[in-house]
């Protein structure tokens, strides 16, 4: 019978640390009130904005645009891809951050209601003996009924590699770190049920 309570505690504490491992995804930077990404039934996904102030180094914006769609795809997200890059000339991360509500109604195709837009804001790189790559990428997604930023977040990448390998791989370093700042902003996104 000692037993008892000693093993009363043990199924407690254990039932206990599952209910503290149940999943709750991050917050991005700013979401409205009330909204829900699952709620979303369509999201256009405008070209990357390249908004980086240096540009030298070399990115492959189609890729990390067909990336970003598969991983909504994967959360069962009906996504469209937009390829047109004259839908986002001349558009600078100042544009993203703070819009007027008659601009948001008017960008991506006139069917489209969400809108998302992935800009690059930095992509830099260190060599030493070994080279390091540094990315900042800002995420939106635009609400053309009511003309609002309904998400806004951003994703921080690092990636690096030591001695001469690294030195050898520098560029893949740069595109390692704009996948992990590009997959911090889309794991806040929750995954939609079947059927929805």
């Amino acid at each position: 019978m000692k037993r008892l309570p000693s093993l009363l505690f043990s199924l407690a504490g254990t039932a206990l640390l599952f209910t503290g491992c149940a999943t709750t995804l991050p917050q991005p930077l700013h979401m409205t009130a009330g909204f829900q990404p699952e709620s979303m039934d369509a999201v256009y996904i405008l070209p990357v904005v390249d908004a980086r102030a240096d540009k030298k180094l070399s990115l492959n914006l189609d890729r990390l645009q067909h990336n970003m769609a598969d991983s909504l795809k994967q959360k069962r997200y009906q996504v469209v891809v937009l390829t047109d890059s004259k839908l986002v000339a001349g558009i600078t991360d100042e544009d993203l951050k703070d819009p007027s509500t008659d601009w948001v109604k008017t960008i991506g195709p006139s069917e489209s209601r969400w809108v998302m837009a992935l800009a690059v804001g930095e992509l830099s790189r260190k060599l030493t003996f070994g080279s390091t790559g540094n990315a900042e990428v800002n995420l939106f997604i635009f609400d053309k009924q009511t003309g609002t930023v309904v998400w806004e977040d951003k994703g921080l990448g690092r990636a690096g590699q030591g001695g001469l390998l690294g030195m050898m791989m520098v560029g893949m370093m740069d595109e390692a770190a704009i996948e992990e700042a590009m997959n911090q902003v889309m794991f806040k996104f929750p995954k939609r049920q079947k059927g929805t």
